[in-house]
């Protein structure tokens, strides 16, 4: 039913997790990041502690099954799974592996893709928890990821797949083009439009972090720092996978960080940031950033766009005082 009176309202569920303060259920989220930085890992981790309902770095899940869409092919996934087994010594049975690309955008025949996998799924027998895309790239079907009408067309088809079994489903994106770039690529109504996204880096070999910059139904979980482990498969094989180990990768340094640097950072992110997030790019304390922006909030520089998300966007047309930008 689309039209609810007050007393329906009232019956309706608060937010739910599939990952407790991180992924929602029922919705569609996005994890993005620079190339070879362990995203596929990362997300290969949330996957296969949803299967199995182990506590993910200590969060509680929504145990159920799992469909994993590799849509850049299986090659390696025996491997990764298999390490991720060995380094938790638990075997995923509720993880399905789907190797080839759901394409997402209505056109040109991509809907035999969607109906496709939603008849494999079915004929399966099972009803997903947890859907991961991976990659957002090989989902488009033609589709411009600068295009805005584009990219809410693709969500609107991501949505209409988790509503087939009120499925959670992540999105493997990238981020932008230059190297220093901290937001998804791609048209601003693919980031709009999600309800949960994060971003991914990492040294692709033994750290990782996850930082969360937008949380729609919650408050943005904290700074997430995982180990990724080099895992021996024997007859020479090997693999990677996350462990939980909490005091993980570089830890923030306090230093100096004067206001124009954070403006500077405000203003070609993009998106809204939140203090975690402001601290990581500039290395600096997490609580001095987000003194800073408080106070910026204060004089009127700086607004919360969603008040409840914790992260702040630069006021349109704002004129700052010089005082205010010199090193404190």
């Amino acid at each position: 039913m689309a039209l609810l009176q007050r007393e329906g309202i009232s019956s309706m569920a608060y937010p739910q997790w599939v990952i407790d303060g991180t992924i929602p259920a029922e919705s569609v989220s996005m994890v993005y990041g620079p190339s070879g930085k362990g995203k596929s890992f990362w997300q290969l981790d949330q996957a296969a502690c949803v299967a199995t309902g182990r506590k993910w770095n200590g969060r509680a899940v929504q145990q159920g099954p799992v469909v994993y869409v590799a849509g850049e092919g299986k090659s390696g996934y025996k491997a990764r799974l298999e390490a991720w087994e060995r380094q938790h010594r638990v075997r995923a049975d509720n993880f399905w592996l789907y190797d080839e690309p759901v394409r997402l955008w209505s056109r040109d025949g991509n809907r035999n893709s969607m109906a496709r996998f939603i008849d494999e799924v079915n004929g399966a027998n099972i009803r997903p928890r947890y859907i991961v895309l991976d990659t957002l790239a090989t989902c488009l079907g033609g589709a411009n990821e600068n295009d805005n009408g584009h990219m809410r067309e693709l969500l609107d088809s991501a949505e209409e797949l988790g509503r087939q079994w009120d499925s959670a489903i992540t999105l493997v994106h990238h981020a932008g083009k230059s190297e220093s770039s901290r937001t998804p690529r791609g048209a601003q109504a693919l980031a709009d439009g999600v309800a949960m996204h994060a971003y991914m880096h990492g040294d692709g070999r033994t750290w990782g972090v996850l930082d969360c910059t937008k949380q729609k139904d919650g408050d943005p979980f904290e700074t997430i720092r995982r180990t990724l482990h080099t895992v021996d498969l024997g007859k020479g094989a090997a693999s990677l996978a996350f462990a939980d180990e909490l005091k993980t990768g570089p830890r923030e340094k306090k230093r100096r960080v004067s206001w124009r640097e954070v403006r500077q950072l405000l203003q070609g992110a993009g998106i809204p940031m939140t203090p975690s997030l402001v601290a990581a790019a500039l290395d600096w304390d997490r609580k001095a950033a987000g003194q800073a922006l408080r106070e910026a909030a204060q004089r009127g520089e700086v607004y919360q766009p969603d008040e409840g998300s914790g992260a702040y966007a630069l006021v349109p047309g704002y004129t700052p005082n010089l005082a205010d930008l010199a090193t404190k």
